[in-house]
């Protein structure tokens, strides 16, 4: 039974990756610039960037928002996770050093056109982000420490500082926090 469920699962991923080869990967520093959808795709088939650009037959990189590319470096690292608070701030998790060209430690804020740190951010990997109704941002992952206060695994930014939540999860150094969701009261 095992091998049936197996080989639809492989399917989709080559599927996906035949349609999209950007997914998954690093992007390389430098003004170079990932394609987010395949050559030939319809013009309705926007992944980024506005409405009515530019065929990508004549333009492969013309569905990308340059917003995220130079002068605004983005994150040397890897993003395990995004999440978008009431005002359209997106905030990125992951293991990084750098955003937009200053130092952020493993999670920062892209707002109007800038990167910024969440204060001296994480120790370690962040691999889940959530944001409450009352803008604070939620971070697990296998951290055990946020701005420099020790939280094991899952903490809180309230926009101006990092508290841990409660005595945190897990035992084992090598446990990871890789999802969060609030209910619909907004409880985590």
């Amino acid at each position: 039974m095992r091998r049936y469920l197996i080989f639809p699962a492989m399917a989709s991923a080559i599927a996906l990756a035949t349609c999209f080869p950007a997914l998954g990967q690093i992007a390389e520093p430098g003004p170079t610039r990932a394609r987010l959808a395949r050559e030939g795709a319809p013009a309705n088939a926007q992944i980024a960037g506005s409405v009515g650009a530019p065929s990508l037959a004549s333009d492969p990189d013309a569905r990308w928002d340059d917003r995220f590319s130079h002068p605004h470096p983005g994150i040397d690292g890897v993003v395990f996770a995004l999440a978008v608070d009431g005002g359209g701030s997106l905030y990125a998790g992951g293991v990084f050093n750098v955003a937009g060209g200053g130092a952020a430690s493993n999670v920062a804020r892209w707002s109007q056109g800038a990167w910024s740190a969440l204060g001296a951010g994480t120790d370690q990997r962040v691999s889940a982000l959530v944001v409450d109704g009352g803008g604070h941002v939620l971070a697990g992952g296998s951290f055990v420490t946020a701005g420099g206060v020790g939280a094991k695994r899952v903490a809180r930014w309230d926009g101006a500082s990092w508290s841990p939540l409660g005595a945190g999860v897990g035992v084992a150094d090598t446990e990871n926090v890789s999802a969060l969701a609030l209910d619909a009261g907004g409880n985590l």
